[in-house]
Parts: C-alpha cells; sequence; structure tokens
C-alpha cells in the first residue's frame, strides 16, 4: 500500500509563524517607544515601561522558539513542550496588539488628521496618503474607470481579431490546393507571423505613439481645413488609445489561440472531414470551442495585464490611472506618497480580478490560476 506523503506546509511550523509573529512586535514596540502614540492608540493605555519589559519577553520568547526547533537538548522536554503553547498564545496576542495599534489604528488616525486637514504639509506619510485620496478622488476614479474600460475594450476587441487572425496563422498549403489557394496561404500565415513578430517586439509605449502621431496625421490630411481641436474630437486620445491596447493585445492573444488550437487532438479535425464538414465548419464547429475553453484562463490573464500595461499610455496624453497619478503628484508636489498610493490601486486591481476570475474558473471546471500574472 503506498503511503500518502504529508503536505507540508506553515500550518505544519505553527512554531515558526509564531517566532516571526514574536519578532515583529518586537518592532511594533520599538516602533511605538521612537515615534510615541498617535491620536487613537491603544498601546498608550499601558506605561512604556511595561512596554520596555513586554519588548524583551518578546525576544526572549521568539528565540526560544526558535531553539527548541533548532533540536537543543535541554529543550526537549514534556515540560518546555507544554510551555511552547503558552510562547505561542502569547506571541500572537502581542503581535495582534502591536499590530492593531501600529497599523489598523494608525490608518485611522491618518485618515482623521487628513479629514480635517486644511493642508498636507504638517501630515505624516501615511496622513498624506489618505489625504491625496481625499482630495483627489475624483481624478482617481476617473483614471481608474478609464484603465479599466480601455482593458475590457482592448481585450475584447483583441480576442475578436485573434479568432479570425488565427484561422490565417494555422493554415498550411497542401498538394491538393490549388496554386491560388496555396499562395494565399502562405500571404495570410506569413502576414500573421510578421504581425506577431512586430507588437511582441516592441513597447506598447511604442506602439502608442506611432498609432497616435500616424492617425492624427491620416486625420489632417483627410481634413486639411479643421483644425486640431476638431480633429482630436475625431481620432481622440481614447480611440487611439483603445487601437493600441487593441492590436497588442490580438497578437499575445493570437498566439495563446494557436497553441490551443495545435493542442486538439489532429484526430478530430480528420474524422470531422471524412463527415462532409468543410475546412471552415470544422474549425468552427469542433477546434475552436474546445481551443476556446481552454483559453480562457490565459484570456483572462491578458485582460488583468492590461489593467497594468495600459499605464504607459499616459505618454500620449490618455487620463487613466498613472496620468491621473503625475497630475496629483505634481498639483501637490507630493510624489512618493502619491506612487505609493497608486501601487496599492494597482494590487488591489490585479489581485481582485485575479479571485474573480479563479470564481469564475471554478464555476467552469478549469485550472484555477495562482498569483498575477506578470506583464507582457
Amino acid at each position: 500500500m503506498a503511503s500518502s506523503k504529508k503536505k507540508i506546509g506553515w500550518s505544519s511550523n505553527i512554531w515558526a509563524v509564531a517566532s516571526a509573529a514574536a519578532l515583529i512586535s518586537c518592532l511594533f514596540i520599538s516602533h511605538y517607544q521612537g515615534v510615541g502614540p498617535h491620536l487613537y492608540s491603544l498601546m498608550s493605555l499601558l506605561p512604556d515601561i511595561i512596554w520596555q519589559i513586554l519588548f524583551y519577553v518578546c525576544l526572549v520568547v521568539a528565540v526560544l522558539l526558535i531553539l527548541k526547533h533548532a533540536n537543543i537538548k535541554a529543550l526537549n522536554t514534556d515540560l518546555f513542550d507544554n510551555l511552547e503553547k503558552i510562547l505561542k498564545i502569547f506571541a500572537f496576542v502581542m503581535f495582534a496588539i502591536t499590530f492593531t495599534d501600529r497599523i489598523l489604528l494608525d490608518i485611522v488616525s491618518s485618515a482623521a488628521e487628513a479629514v480635517s486637514a486644511s493642508t498636507h504639509r504638517d501630515l505624516d506619510f501615511l496622513a498624506k496618503m489618505v489625504y491625496l485620496v481625499i482630495r483627489s478622488s475624483k481624478s482617481y476614479i476617473r483614471g481608474i474607470a478609464h484603465t479599466i474600460e480601455l482593458a475590457i475594450i482592448g481585450t475584447v476587441v483583441g480576442f475578436i481579431l485573434a479568432l479570425l487572425m488565427v484561422f490565417l496563422r494555422i493554415q498550411n498549403p497542401t498538394e491538393r490546393d490549388s496554386e491560388i489557394v496555396q499562395v494565399l496561404k502562405m500571404i495570410g500565415s506569413g502576414f500573421t507571423r510578421i504581425y506577431v513578430t512586430i507588437i511582441r517586439g516592441t513597447p506598447m509605449m511604442v506602439q502608442g505613439l506611432i498609432i497616435y502621431q500616424a492617425g492624427f496625421s491620416i486625420a489632417k490630411a483627410l481634413f486639411p481645413t479643421y483644425t486640431i481641436t476638431q480633429i482630436n474630437g475625431i481620432y481622440s486620445v481614447f480611440l487611439a488609445s483603445a487601437i493600441t491596447v487593441s492590436l497588442n493585445t490580438c497578437a499575445y492573444i493570437l498566439e495563446i489561440l494557436r497553441g490551443a488550437v495545435e493542442a486538439i487532438d489532429k484526430g478530430q479535425s480528420e474524422a470531422a472531414r471524412s463527415l462532409g464538414l468543410s475546412a471552415w465548419q470544422t474549425m468552427m464547429n469542433v477546434v475552436f470551442p474546445q481551443a476556446v475553453k481552454n483559453s480562457i484562463p490565459a484570456i483572462c490573464n491578458e485582460f488583468i495585464i492590461n489593467i497594468k500595461d495600459t499605464s504607459v499610455l499616459n505618454v500620449i496624453g490618455m487620463f487613466e490611472l498613472m496620468f491621473a497619478t503625475t497630475t496629483i503628484a505634481g498639483t501637490y508636489y507630493v510624489y512618493l506618497e502619491t506612487y505609493m498610493n497608486t501601487a496599492i490601486i494597482y494590487l488591489v486591481l490585479t489581485i481582485g480580478l485575479q479571485a474573480l476570475m479563479n470564481v469564475i474558473a471554478k464555476k467552469l471546471d478549469m485550472p484555477v490560476q495562482h498569483g498575477v500574472p506578470s506583464s507582457n
């Protein structure tokens, strides 16, 4: 009978978590002693001497737990086994108290200060972050809305274009084809290869600049009597950005679909052709439905990647989240706090969307993605 392997994780090494909790509690206590209490401080209820003692107690607890599991013979006793449970509880309680005070209540205190403040100059780092979010909420909301809108449009349009182009990409001329069909297949396959190479071999920032300037030049040539404002009304920055994201996404989804199509058993295509289905009917009714379903997790990842990659479009004046960030930073002359806010917003968006995609994947009986996908 084969023995089942026990999965080793943090739950089986809770002593390490408790040790880390005790050490982090030491850091929080040191921070309290150095900075002092904030507006709603919980730690200020005890005198400083108590926290000084608790600092050394937490340090001793962490050292004892580490030494116990480093196989120190003097600590491998029944007495210390019972004591270890108490040490773990103490470590977690101290962490809960210090974390609540130094992080959670600090955020609440900073928010209260930011709401009542008339200027950001005398606020601390965290309060400045909250102040900027409150004072610039409209800019942040507008930037987030345009970012999500561009990602949705780019992913949907890119997917539709990729569906059309993948049929050209997988075409291989055969001896049964006429010479015209052979040439057309080679042209179609060659075009998609060149397209994918160019798009995947150049940054989206450069693509956005080229598409915006090229589109503006074409619109200006078609309407020579129009002013720049009127031309921008026809060929807007948003339109150029949507085209850029769509074309960029198309190249990546095209390769995803191509891999999915080639992964389908060729016997299914041969069986469909033997039943009288044409090549197009075989693709649309047999191959593509399976390939698209298998590609859904990767296509969802492209959507999440687009949330982050649209940040480069601020170079052409697209008011998305990164453009809003630079505007806010330039308005208040506060840079690090503004960039931290934006990083948190991007992190919440990507993690939240990844969790939503995993819920959908489970309902569709598809593999769940772990972690946030990296940029293209």
